[in-house]
């Protein structure tokens, strides 16, 4: 028994170069020496774990640190300066917050490329994806923030506390007919969205209810499926939409406003993406 335990630890390891201590092995069983019997399977065990663990360092990926070439993201702001978006609570376009976070890409320190595009570029949504597609970016991003719809906009920005926890809160939209690519994207979308409970934002839950008259499914907490969408439904790599926050909502508007918010933002973003390309 013993000795058929240590040939399946070999053949696991596929060690082909320690077969020589099979014949000592059966030697020592015939003699019935128990101790020095131990002692020679124990070595073998602690050779072949060693052997493992140099194979597995081997074939260990390489930190996107020392990538030569980084992955590629390209991140738009959503909207055109000259179609600004929703209107906040204050009066300021939603391509200027859009536009706040999108910035902050540049600067920021990652293994990760990020190419940027601001609003103020007036970049066409229907050029959008043949520019990633250019670009060789890997994974499309394009931050908004959120409004609701006409009927409840009054409600909304006359809202209190009660008014942001039912209009307000970050949700992030995906293709469900992402061809190849959906079950990745999901996984992106996934991510993010712990990574900004964690840091306490709240998803928005407005977008599950039926009468919000935009067609679009629940596919976890704060990620919603938007088949309908320009951009998601000509998507050629993993892509994402990022409502951050309801700027029409007061409340929401003052924390969306603040820059340590919009850097929780980016740094949410970055460190999913990391964590996808660390994982491919």
């Amino acid at each position: 028994m013993e000795k058929k335990q240590l040939k399946q630890i070999f053949d696991a390891g596929k060690l082909a170069a320690l077969l020589y201590i099979v014949s000592p092995v059966s030697c020592l069983y015939e003699h019935n020496d128990e101790v020095q019997s131990q002692e020679i399977r124990h070595s073998a065990v602690y050779v072949v774990q060693d052997a493992a663990d140099q194979k597995s360092a081997a074939e260990k990926k390489p930190s996107l640190y020392d990538l030569k070439e980084k992955p590629k993201v390209i991140v738009f702001s959503g909207h055109e300066q000259n179609n600004g978006g929703a209107m906040s609570s204050t009066g300021v376009n939603e391509y200027e917050y859009n536009d706040r976070v999108v910035a902050q890409f540049r600067d920021l320190e990652s293994p990760l490329e990020y190419i940027t595009h601001l609003a103020t570029e007036n970049i066409d949504i229907k050029q959008r994806p043949a520019l990633a597609e250019q670009s060789s970016a890997q994974v499309y991003v394009e931050i908004h923030h959120d409004s609701v719809n006409r009927k409840d906009l009054r409600s909304a920005k006359a809202s209190g506390e009660n008014g942001q926890r039912k209009y307000g809160g970050f949700s992030l939209h995906i293709n469900p007919n992402g061809r190849w690519f959906y079950d990745d994207t999901k996984a992106i979308a996934v991510g993010m969205k712990d990574c900004f409970i964690d840091a306490r934002l709240e998803p928005n839950t407005y977008h599950a209810e039926e009468d919000t008259g935009i067609r679009m499914q629940v596919a976890e907490e704060g990620v919603y499926t938007r088949p309908g969408l320009y951009i998601l439904r000509n998507a050629k790599i993993p892509t994402l939409i990022v409502e951050a926050g309801s700027i029409v909502v007061p409340q929401e508007e003052a924390i969306m406003r603040k820059k340590e918010t919009q850097e929780t933002i980016v740094r949410c973003i970055d460190a999913t993406l990391i964590q996808y390309f660390e994982n491919k």
